[in-house]
């Protein structure tokens, strides 16, 4: 127990003996006062920084937006482009095929109509039979 006591007057974390009892409600009435001014104050401050963050993360938000459209009508732009070169694409492979099919009955002299046929082969293989 001796080394405890020691060691206690050492840190110094014993309470002072005597505090008088009306200094400490006095204290605490003016330390109270000053709370309530001082949370008052951080009340008004709070209230008009959540206002100005509310405000500028509404502005992000509305950029933001606007972005997305574009950014939308850009792809959907595209995405007619495509559609489109898609479809020329068929146009213009159904144009080749048929002007292998009218190259083939004019060399072997039958109708473009008689003669079928994906490939070279198999368009050179109707004529003959």
């Amino acid at each position: 127990m001796e080394n405890t006591t020691e060691q206690e007057t050492t840190d110094g974390a014993q309470a002072p003996a005597e505090t008088p009892a009306t200094n400490t409600a006095i204290q605490d009435t003016d330390h109270a006062d000053a709370s309530d001014a001082s949370q008052e104050t951080t009340q008004d401050i709070t209230a008009a920084d959540w206002k100005a963050y509310a405000r500028t993360w509404e502005r992000r938000a509305k950029a933001d937006h606007k972005q997305l459209e574009e950014l939308t009508e850009a792809i959907n732009g595209k995405d007619t482009t495509i559609e489109e070169l898609r479809s020329q694409v068929t146009a213009l492979e159904a144009q080749a095929h048929r002007a292998k099919l009218i190259a083939a009955a004019s060399e072997y002299g039958v109708p473009a109509d008689l003669i079928h046929g994906d490939t070279e082969d198999e368009i050179k293989e109707i004529p003959t039979t």
